[in-house]
């Protein structure tokens, strides 16, 4: 059976804030401290799998212990089959917190193989749409000149040397 962690002692003792590209809070766009959400996959390594399988322990702890001393908060530790053999969702204050997550994990050989997913509320979300509805009339893709039209004047996709019917 599989625990899940919700508890409040999980939430780190000071406020932390990360900022991403410098001028936000990461995760947070309402001003206040909430932190960035990650989902983390991982492959244990063979020996950690053989250490669990001869002396079964609950990993949940230990993970918890080492997000609270880098600024984040558990909120689910997960086994999985396939490619992963456990998820991981967590809150960091920054994109440099998740990299030093992996990298402990790696490091120590307990895990061959991770992958960190930033994710987005779906404030955020919404947010990053509207942001990406705004910068839709700015972005020219590539070989089309400023105004839309093809290198050649034409529209985009006409062949060098064909007319344009009217």
């Amino acid at each position: 059976m599989m625990a899940l962690v919700r508890q409040a002692d999980l939430r780190p003792a000071v406020s932390v804030r990360g900022t991403l590209g410098g001028t936000a809070r990461c995760g947070d766009n309402r001003g206040n401290d909430a932190m960035a959400y990650y989902l983390l996959r991982a492959k244990y390594a063979q020996d950690s799998m053989n250490a669990l399988v001869q002396r079964p322990e609950d990993r949940m702890l230990t993970t918890t212990r080492l997000l609270k001393e880098v600024g984040g908060r558990l909120h689910y530790y997960f086994f999985s089959f396939g490619e992963y053999d456990i998820v991981l969702l967590f809150e960091l204050p920054d994109n440099v917190s998740a990299a030093a997550l992996a990298m402990t994990l790696s490091a120590a050989g307990t895990v061959t193989a991770t992958e960190t997913i930033p994710l987005l509320t779906m404030e955020d979300a919404i947010d990053a749409m509207n942001r990406a509805r705004e910068a839709s009339g700015i972005y020219v893709p590539p070989g089309r000149g400023p105004d839309g039209r093809g290198r050649r004047g034409g529209p985009t996709g006409a062949k060098a040397g064909q007319q344009e019917s009217s």
